[in-house]
């Protein structure tokens, strides 16, 4: 393992970062700030709404937020915590609840076998199980709605399977399971994201995500802060790039027994989960504009209002007719448009020379 991350394009080590509190990672974001952020569109028609969205968001002047969930890389935006650590915090947790006293030297399987023993003459009756786990039915206190839905998967899963000699044990596990991967979803599902970056060149990123050079490119001015876009600043915050994941499981076993959101567990979600990628994506150099659910966007389906267009860069494989379409909606708009072409001597694009007759960019002869 290394002992660095990267962060904006450069080294730093992995134990500043874990040490370093969320108001200073605000501050240090703020600090390395860059004055251009840029952001790919496929400018296609998606297939769910039938609707441009790129368009939109050049016409509009709006990023998307998405949901962190969709994203194409599996690790993204995950919580990571061992389960079988959480399945054994978790059982004690309910056997104290329930009244059940477990020996210290006992492992796991002890624990669950024999707490099961305890809860047989409960199991046969859902109001007596509700009863034992301290079930109260207030849907507005969510330990109390965690205990009913763990004694319903209970239930459900030892309907499901009556005549298993370890349906009993299998059931148990399965809730447990099932309250693991929920915990990790339900932190991240309240977020949502837009992504950028600071390198418009990169021929992986036209690839990926302008459609294969057939999308655009939007440079943004990124602004000094003030009143009226300090909330946008001090969201945006640069990728941490590293080759491990940091456990987040007593954020995650913290939020189920008092889902209270704390600083440190905002800092765990943010810097661990919806932050933190491999290095094999270091080459993005990726920035992140994160929202609590439409905070940033005002209920506005999720479209946020963003900083000022700059220029728009046009991908080298965009056909004829969108071009003109994307010419002259800059030109509306007054926004500066140029071609981006593959460089001659290395393996990147670069805007279309101004003073080169190109015979490969048919940019000239649109606006001309």
């Amino acid at each position: 393992m290394m002992d660095i991350c990267y962060i904006n394009g450069k080294p730093y080590p992995k134990k500043d970062i874990e040490n370093t509190s969320w108001q200073e990672y605000i501050r240090f974001s703020l600090s390395v700030m860059p004055r251009k952020l840029y952001k790919f569109f496929p400018n296609t028609i998606s297939k769910s709404s039938g609707t441009n969205h790129s368009l939109e968001a050049l016409k509009n002047n709006t990023v998307f937020l998405q949901s962190p969930i969709l994203f194409d890389d599996p690790y993204d935006s995950t919580l990571y915590a061992d389960e079988q650590e959480f399945h054994v915090i978790r059982v004690k947790y309910y056997a104290t609840l329930c009244g059940f006293h477990y020996e210290d030297s006992w492992d796991i399987s002890r624990i669950v076998y024999e707490f099961l023993v305890f809860l047989y003459p409960f199991l046969k009756s859902q109001s007596e199980l509700e009863k034992v786990f301290q079930i109260k039915g207030n849907p507005n206190d969510l330990v109390d709605l965690t205990h009913q839905v763990f004694v319903l998967t209970l239930l459900n899963e030892i309907i499901r399977n009556p005549d298993s000699p370890t349906a009993f044990q299998d059931a148990f596990y399965q809730a447990l399971h099932n309250e693991y991967i929920s915990k990790q979803t339900d932190l991240i599902k309240k977020f949502r994201i837009s992504c950028f970056t600071t390198n418009p060149f990169s021929m992986l990123m036209w690839a990926h995500y302008a459609d294969s050079h057939k999308g655009f490119c939007v440079e943004y001015d990124v602004p000094t802060p003030d009143e009226h876009n300090i909330n946008l600043l001090q969201n945006l915050f640069p990728v941490i790039y590293s080759d491990e994941r940091v456990s987040v499981l007593n954020e995650c076993l913290a939020d189920l027994t008092c889902p209270t959101v704390t600083e440190e567990t905002i800092s765990a979600i943010y810097k661990y989960g919806l932050l933190t990628k491999s290095v094999d994506w270091c080459y993005q150099n990726e920035w992140r504009l994160i929202s609590l659910d439409d905070m940033l966007s005002e209920g506005n389906g999720y479209n946020c209002s963003f900083f000022p267009i700059s220029k728009v860069l046009i991908g080298a494989k965009m056909s004829e007719d969108n071009r003109t379409e994307i010419i002259k909606i800059c030109n509306d708009q007054k926004i500066p448009s140029i071609c981006v072409l593959p460089a001659p001597s290395v393996f990147s694009m670069e805007e279309c020379p101004s003073k080169m007759n190109n015979p490969n960019c048919t940019y000239k002869k649109l606006v001309d």
